[in-house]
């Protein structure tokens, strides 16, 4: 093992010198990479719709309950399912979108390089 600095190596590797201790790079297959992006895709999907969906099946469960009472309906439309999907509205905005930007670039930006 070499007691070179990273600084070192990378100094070395740009002026074309060779460093036998780093490890091989593998590179991800194209078919794996769309695979691996449409996981992603469909994980953000379903957790996105999945919250819609339990917003509205939560008011028809209420006015089921009530028995059809719009006002009590109403009420927990404004003040429960409303928020909720504002906030997952935030949330897919905020930080689900530059995360999904991020691992498609991960996986689609580093096989330009080599």
């Amino acid at each position: 093992m070499s007691t070179r600095s990273q600084t070192e190596i990378v100094s070395a590797m740009n002026n074309g010198e060779e460093y036998p201790d780093l490890p091989e790079v593998k590179l991800i297959p194209p078919k794996e990479r769309w695979a691996i992006a449409r996981s992603v895709v469909l994980i953000f999907a379903f957790v996105i719709g999945g919250l819609f969906v339990l917003g509205f099946a939560t008011l028809i469960a209420s006015m089921w309950i009530t028995h059809g009472n719009v006002d009590i309906s109403v009420r927990l439309m404004k003040e429960a399912i409303l928020p909720l999907m504002e906030e997952v509205a935030k949330f897919a905005a905020t930080v689900f979108s530059p995360l999904l930007a991020f691992i498609f670039g991960f996986y689609f930006g580093s096989g330009r390089h080599h």
